[in-house]
């Protein structure tokens, strides 16, 4: 585990040598479960990575130039993850195409569409697109990350919102879906 971790990229040499030595020095076993816990105490995985490091799939938390540390949903085409762009340190939201909605007929030209139309969309009430390709026959589209959570999550922790609030999201919202509609 040790190597794949260092060998994909997800943590330097140097570091992973660090924790492996920090636990042998504390008597610990060096397990693939207690080496996750130390990197997630350490705040060199996420939840989400450590325990993928423990099924044995450290390997596919690397996608292309992208270091996946989180998944923010799943939808009818595909799987949106929270992630690491390496290279130039940003957090994005990276939407990955499913295999199954490759199978579906038009399931690769509704992606494309999104893509296309993705990437005319620039506005403050529209997430921006930053980049869209294909990495080892995978699909994929790289988009702002916005922290938070969504409107449903915010309603069903927090109750009912106030007509101000309501107002306020429903106007954003229309101001993103009136640019879109202008753009097609």
């Amino acid at each position: 585990m040790l190597r794949e971790l260092v060998e994909s990229g997800i943590l330097a040499a140097d570091e992973a040598d660090h924790v492996f030595a920090k636990l042998q020095a504390e008597d610990q076993p060096v397990s693939s479960d207690a080496f996750a816990a130390e990197l997630l105490k350490q705040g060199k995985l996420t939840s989400y990575q450590a325990e993928s490091v423990q099924q044995g799939s450290a390997s596919q938390l690397i996608f292309g130039e992208y270091l996946i540390l989180d998944e923010l949903g799943r939808g009818g085409m595909g799987v949106v993850y929270k992630a690491l762009h390496r290279r130039m340190q940003r957090e994005v939201a990276l939407k990955v195409l499913t295999d199954d909605a490759l199978k579906r007929p038009q399931g690769f030209e509704r992606f494309q569409r999104e893509v296309r139309a993705a990437a005319r969309l620039v506005h403050p009430n529209v997430v921006t697109c930053h980049d869209a390709g294909e990495d080892d026959g995978v699909e994929y589209l790289v988009m702002e990350f916005v922290e938070g959570e969504d409107l449903h999550h915010a309603v069903r922790a927090g109750g009912p919102m106030s007509i101000v609030e309501t107002i306020d999201c429903i106007a954003q919202a229309a101001n993103g879906l009136e640019y879109a509609h202008r753009e097609g």
